[in-house]
């Protein structure tokens, strides 16, 4: 079976497209790790800044 569209093109596409954003998902899951515990003290993988969401308040 080829995927939705019945094209292997797509399919291939889609999948190595999701091997880059995997691997940014890791790093991103690893600096978080990393940030949490205390071990090193500092930000050990640059990440760049996260907005904090803004505050809504309850209906």
């Amino acid at each position: 079976m080829s995927g939705f569209t019945g094209s292997r093109t797509w399919l291939r596409v889609t999948g190595w497209s999701g091997l880059p954003a995997a691997l940014g998902a890791t790093y991103l899951l690893a600096g978080q790790i990393m940030a949490s515990t205390s071990t090193w003290g500092r930000q050990v993988l640059p990440m760049g800044r996260f907005p904090a969401p803004e505050e809504h308040p309850e209906a």
